[in-house]
C-alpha cells in the first residue's frame, strides 16, 4: 500500500490510546456505577466550540487513519481539554446524502475516556460495519461525518405498561438487552422516521433479532440514553489527503497478461489438458471483484462470467482459476472445439468500492467515468457499465435497464474504481426465466390424496357434503389449510363453501 500521499499537518503527533484501568473490585467496594443518572450534571453536555470542531475533525483522522493503516496524527491530542472527560460511550456515523454509509459505536456499562471511546468508535466505523461495502478513501470528501457522544444510560423500571411513559422521542436513545440479544438505537432515528415511543421500542427490538415486542418482557432490559450529536460534513483537508490512495495496483501491461492466461486456461481445460493456477509476475490481493468476457472469432458468442463481493472481497489469482474454470465449461457446452483455440478473453477487475444511494435518490459527485464504472445492485440481479465516453448518469440508466430494475427505491447503486483489457465494457447478472412444465406433477400422490382421478374427484366431492347454505359473500382474501385433504379438507370446503 503506498502512503507516501498520506499528508499529515507537520505538527501533528502520533496518538496512542489505550483502555481506561478500572479498579479491581474487592469485597468492601460498590458495584460499578451504571453511569450518572438524568439528574445528575455532565460535563460533556457544556462542550465548547472549539472542543466539539477538535471532536470532530479526530474522528475525521480516526476514520482516515484506520482505512490507511496508519497511526492517527492529531495536532491537539487532547481534544481541546476533553479528551479526558467521562461518557457512557459513542457512535460515529457515516452518510452519504439520506443515506447510511457506516455507524458503529459502543454504550458502555461504565464511563470511558471521550478520547477512548472517540477512537474504538472512528475504528469500528471505518472498518468492521459489516452491512455496507468495505469504505473507501474516494468516497471520504462527499460524506458527513456525526460523532454521538452517549451519556445518561438509564435502565427502564416498572411495568411494561410505564415503559413507553418513561421515554421522550428526541431526547432519548434507546438499548434492548435479553440474553445474548443487545439492540441500539440513537435519539435521531425516532425523530428522523416520525416514530413514537412504542414504535421506537419495537424498532429496537428488531434491531436486536428480537419479537417487535420482547420490550414487554421483565427479563429485558431496556435502557433510554442521551446524546450530545456533533455533525459536518467529513474534514476537507483529511478527506482530500487519503481521497487517491489505493490498497491495490494493476498495471495494464499485468492487466492483459492475466487475461491472455486465462484465455490459455479455458482453451486447456475445454480440451481436457491441464491448466496453470498462478501468474508469479502479476499481482495477486483482495479485489471487490473480477470478470471474463468470452467472445468467440467471428463474434457469434458472447460468454461472460464472474465474481462480486464488496465486503469481504474476493482474492484475484484463485478467482480467476475458479472463473476460469466455470468459462471452460460455458465454452465446452456452446462452442464446437475447432473454434475454440480462436476464442477472446477480456478481463475486469473491481476494487474500491463507492455507495452513491439507490437509483431513485441517487449522488455521483466525484464519479469519474475514465476511473470507475457504475453499478446498480437490486436482490439477485446486477449489472455495471465501464464507459469512459459516457457521463455518470448515462453509465447509471444503462445499468439500470441491464439490470432490469424494478423498484428504483430500493436499488443500491455503487461504483467501482475499474481496470479491464476491454472499453467500454458491461457486465450483466440476471438471472433467465425458464419455462417449466404447464402443470406440476403431483408430489404426493397416493398419499396425502387419492392418486386415481376418479376417486380424488369423489373425495373431493364428499367434503362438500352436508355444508350449510347460504348466499356467497366477498371476501379480500381466504386463508385455507393444505395439510392434505384427508386432514384438513373439510375446513377448506368449508372456507370456500362461503
Amino acid at each position: 500500500m503506498n502512503m507516501q500521499q498520506f499528508a499529515l499537518p507537520t505538527n501533528a503527533e502520533p496518538v496512542t490510546l489505550t483502555p481506561q484501568l478500572l479498579p479491581r473490585r474487592g469485597p468492601s467496594m460498590p458495584p460499578p456505577s451504571t453511569g450518572p443518572t438524568p439528574s445528575e450534571a455532565n460535563p460533556v453536555e457544556h462542550l465548547s466550540d472549539t472542543q466539539q470542531g477538535a471532536i470532530h475533525e479526530a474522528a475525521g483522522q480516526f476514520v482516515a487513519s484506520a482505512l490507511v493503516g496508519e497511526a492517527a496524527r492529531m495536532p491537539d491530542p487532547s481534544l481541546a481539554g476533553a479528551g479526558d472527560l467521562p461518557v457512557a460511550g459513542c457512535f460515529v456515523t457515516l452518510k452519504r446524502g439520506r443515506h447510511l454509509r457506516a455507524c458503529c459505536g459502543s454504550l458502555n456499562p461504565h464511563t470511558i475516556t471521550l478520547s477512548e471511546a472517540l477512537h474504538q468508535a472512528s475504528v469500528a466505523t471505518a472498518t468492521r460495519d459489516a452491512r455496507l461495502p468495505m469504505l473507501s478513501c474516494a468516497e471520504l470528501p462527499h460524506l458527513r461525518l456525526s460523532v454521538s457522544l452517549l451519556h445518561h444510560l438509564h435502565p427502564l423500571d416498572g411495568s411494561a405498561s410505564e415503559r413507553p411513559k418513561a421515554i421522550q422521542i428526541g431526547r432519548h436513545g434507546l438499548q434492548i438487552h435479553s440474553g445474548q440479544a443487545r439492540g441500539l438505537l440513537l435519539p435521531n432515528v425516532a425523530t428522523e422516521n416520525g416514530m413514537d415511543a412504542e414504535e421506537f421500542l419495537q424498532q429496537v427490538c428488531l434491531k436486536a433479532g428480537l419479537s417487535p415486542h420482547a420490550w414487554r418482557d421483565a427479563a429485558s432490559v431496556v435502557s433510554t440514553f442521551e446524546a450530545i450529536a456533533i455533525e459536518g460534513p467529513f474534514p476537507e483537508q483529511i478527506g482530500a489527503s487519503v481521497q487517491h490512495l489505493s490498497s491495490f495496483h494493476i498495471t495494464t501491461e499485468q492487466l492483459h497478461s492475466l487475461a491472455d492466461f486465462c484465455r490459455t486456461n479455458i482453451f486447456a481445460i475445454s480440451v481436457g489438458a491441464l491448466p496453470g493456477f498462478y501468474l508469479s509476475d502479476c499481482p495477486d490481493g483482495t479485489v471487490s471483484g473480477v470478470t471474463l468476457t468470452i467472445t468467440t472469432q467471428d463474434g457469434s458468442q458472447r460468454m461472460q462470467v464472474g465474481k462480486i463481493s464488496t465486503r469481504p472481497g474476493v482474492p484475484l489469482q484463485a478467482t480467476l482459476s475458479e472463473l476460469s474454470q466455470m468459462g471452460a465449461r460455458m465454452l465446452t457446452a456452446r462452442v464446437p472445439p475447432e473454434q475454440r483455440q480462436s476464442i477472446r478473453v477480456d478481463l475486469a477487475v473491481l476494487r474500491d468500492p463507492a455507495l452513491h444511494g439507490t437509483v431513485a435518490d441517487h449522488d455521483l459527485t466525484g464519479v469519474q467515468s475514465d476511473a470507475r464504472c457504475v453499478m446498480v445492485t437490486e436482490g439477485k440481479k446486477s449489472a455495471w457499465v465501464f464507459d469512459p465516453g459516457s457521463s455518470p448518469e448515462q453509465s447509471l440508466v444503462a445499468a439500470s435497464e441491464a439490470a432490469k430494475v424494478r423498484l428504483p427505491a430500493s436499488a443500491t447503486v455503487l461504483s467501482l474504481r475499474t481496470s479491464s483489457t476491454h472499453v467500454p465494457e458491461r457486465f450483466v447478472s440476471v438471472p433467465a426465466a425458464r419455462r417449466g412444465a404447464r402443470n406440476r406433477p403431483p408430489a404426493v400422490a397416493g398419499s396425502f390424496y387419492p392418486a386415481e382421478p376418479e376417486a380424488l374427484n369423489a373425495l373431493v366431492a364428499s367434503l362438500f357434503d352436508g355444508m350449510p347454505t347460504s348466499p356467497s359473500q366477498d371476501w379480500p382474501a381466504a386463508m385455507l389449510p393444505h395439510a392434505g385433504l384427508r386432514y384438513s379438507g373439510r375446513v377448506a370446503a368449508a372456507v370456500l363453501a362461503r
